[in-house]
């Protein structure tokens, strides 16, 4: 789906990989759609830019942007994230959870479209 679409969507942004499914998916689309709301995904994704980009240092962003997503975070601005197995747990659980949705919504919608 990349290759097709990668012209028109930034497949390197989670808004792209998002605006890029509900276009290839755009009728009956719900499931897909939920799967890919979920905000697990978005707490997910503000860690991995805070890893990548701040080497996991906390700053304003990342407390704004978890504060936008109602979580409750336990990090202070200016020192690493307290990443631990219980908050890994937390963060990647759901997201395997979201894939798994998504997976079958796509199969679902396959099917339903090679009948």
């Amino acid at each position: 789906m990349g290759t097709i679409l990668k012209e028109n969507f930034a497949f390197h942004k989670l808004s792209g990989i998002r605006q890029g499914y509900s276009a290839a998916f755009s009728k009956k689309t719900d499931a897909i759609d939920s799967a890919l709301s979920n905000v697990a995904i978005d707490k997910l994704n503000l860690v991995r830019n805070l890893l990548l980009h701040k080497s996991g240092i906390v700053d304003q962003k990342f407390l704004t942007g978890a504060r936008e997503l109602a979580w409750k975070v336990q990090a202070e601005n200016g020192k690493p994230i307290p990443l631990d197995g219980d908050l890994v747990s937390q963060l990647f659980r759901p997201v395997f959870e979201c894939g798994m949705d998504l997976i079958l919504a796509v199969d679902g919608w396959v099917s339903e479209k090679s009948d």
